[in-house]
């Protein structure tokens, strides 16, 4: 039996000076943020240019990659590097670990490519996957990326593929970045929590 106690919605910008740096890059995997743990996550402070690490340098495209457009709220985003070696999959749990969330929307942009597809599962108490959600995100702008079809959850993992190349710095592989993302967070009682099957990911945790 599942006790649903309370719930709040969550606006999480990842722009607070008081809990975000804004050196960039700053990896904030495995820690706690606004009541979410992240993995394979970077905190990107983007800007542009040519010459620069965030400029975009193919035929006629402007001088800004994907990473100066996932900017929604000023001044930064959240970069994953899903999908390329050693960051097979992005994830995100609620903290404590037994506290189920559902997620609601994010504003998802693809760092190189267009046309690139967003693979999302929602994960349930012992890990089992419960529900999935498939969309296109692209370069150019942030896709307000609709999370509800996944349903009450206890972590959502999720990776890019395929894309047609925008840009042609760094042999453009599937990185992507998150803004504003919109969860509604449940207070619960659950027997696993987060506990599962990531064993080793920051998901397998058990904090306050």
């Amino acid at each position: 039996m599942r006790l649903l106690l309370s719930c709040a919605v969550s606006t999480i910008t990842f722009d607070d000076p008081s809990i975000y740096s804004f050196v960039r890059p700053t990896d904030i995997s495995g820690q706690v943020k606004e009541g979410f743990i992240w993995q394979s996550a970077y905190l990107i402070v983007p800007f542009s240019g040519a010459g620069n690490p965030n400029a975009c340098t193919l035929g006629n495209q402007p001088t800004t990659n994907g990473y100066a457009n996932a900017v929604v709220s000023q001044p930064q985003a959240l970069a994953f590097f899903v999908g390329t070696t050693g960051y097979p999959q992005g994830y995100v749990c609620a903290s404590p670990s037994s506290k189920a969330f559902i997620p609601q929307t994010v504003a998802a942009t693809a760092a190189w490519k267009d046309g690139m597809t967003l693979s999302l599962t929602g994960h349930g108490a012992t890990g089992n996957a419960i529900s999935s959600h498939t969309t296109t995100i692209n370069y150019g702008a942030p896709t307000i990326v609709d999370l509800t079809t996944l349903g009450q959850i206890y972590a959502m993992s999720f990776n890019a593929t395929g894309g047609t190349p925008a840009c042609r710095d760094y042999s453009p592989g599937t990185e992507m970045s998150f803004d504003n993302f919109v969860a509604i967070s449940k207070s619960n009682t659950s027997a696993h929590g987060c506990s599962w099957m990531f064993s080793g990911h920051p998901c397998d945790y058990n904090v306050a």
